[in-house]
């Protein structure tokens, strides 16, 4: 464990170095030990996505544009103004020439990754968009109007009306056969995306689902209640709760069967 001193909000990894994000900026770690940042100055990260040697990172400042950056090692390529206000997750596209980002504005925005020309916008959600999720041709999004929504070619093809509470969470199963989604009302849910069927129901959770992720063995939730928690994935059973947060655990970052998350506190544990 290592103890940082600004809250956590994303973590990435690129088979070497694990990237941290936070209200500062962007750390670089490596066994256990911050190496560098990306850039020098000051800023709020609130998402990252690595892909083929380029890191990409978003966030902003809330009533303000919202801003995305790409990193190739640790120079900058280029800095986007790509929604009116913070934006929360980023991801890239399934043959990386595209990155989608979820603001507060309520929008999904489509960038090209090479011009960093915004193309356009995917529209419908009421209110901010926490959640995002790409796999194959398939965008995932979720947030405060406590919708899922299933975009196809920047179209939207269902939109699911189940959680009770704001959706923070979305995460396609490695095969892409599922969508697994946290939210505020304390449960995890399985989907079939393109039917937008309800599979099962993970409940005992005690606090809101902030992050998921998936392993070749399990599904693994981040909860406000300080806790990652190890779900099978092919059954509702919680088979290992990891206790050593004391905050809430914003962020997760799977590699393998290793499992990195990152609290409100600033604390990284690996696993």
């Amino acid at each position: 464990m290592i103890v940082l001193l600004l809250s956590i909000t994303a973590l990435a990894w690129d088979g070497e170095h694990l990237y941290v994000a936070r209200a500062g900026g962007v750390e670089i770690v490596r066994d256990g030990k911050v190496i560098g940042k990306l850039g020098d100055d000051a800023r709020t990260v609130m998402g990252l996505a690595w892909r083929e040697g380029r890191l990409a990172e978003c966030g902003g400042r809330a009533g303000e544009m919202g801003e995305v950056r790409i990193w190739e090692g640790r120079k900058l390529l280029r800095t986007i103004e790509a929604h009116d206000e913070l934006i929360y997750r980023i991801a890239w596209s399934a043959d990386g020439r595209r990155l989608y980002t979820a603001g507060h504005d309520r929008k999904i925005g489509v960038i090209d990754a090479e011009s960093g020309r915004v193309e356009g916008y995917l529209e419908g959600h009421t209110g901010p968009v926490y959640a995002l999720a790409v796999h194959g041709d398939f965008v995932a999004t979720g947030g405060a109007d406590r919708t899922i929504r299933i975009w196809k070619d920047r179209k939207l093809v269902r939109s699911i009306a189940n959680h009770w509470e704001p959706v923070h969470a979305l995460a396609f199963s490695p095969d892409g056969r599922f969508l697994a989604s946290g939210s505020a009302d304390r449960t995890v849910r399985l989907w079939q995306p393109e039917l937008g069927r309800l599979v099962r129901i993970v409940r005992d959770h005690e606090g809101t689902v902030l992050d998921l992720a998936w392993t070749s063995r399990h599904l693994v939730s981040a909860c406000s209640d300080g806790k990652v928690r190890l779900i099978a994935s092919d059954d509702v059973t919680i088979e290992k709760v990891h206790a050593e947060h004391r905050d809430w655990v914003n962020a997760l970052c799977a590699v393998g069967d290793r499992i990195h998350s990152g609290d409100a506190s600033g604390r990284l544990h690996s696993r």
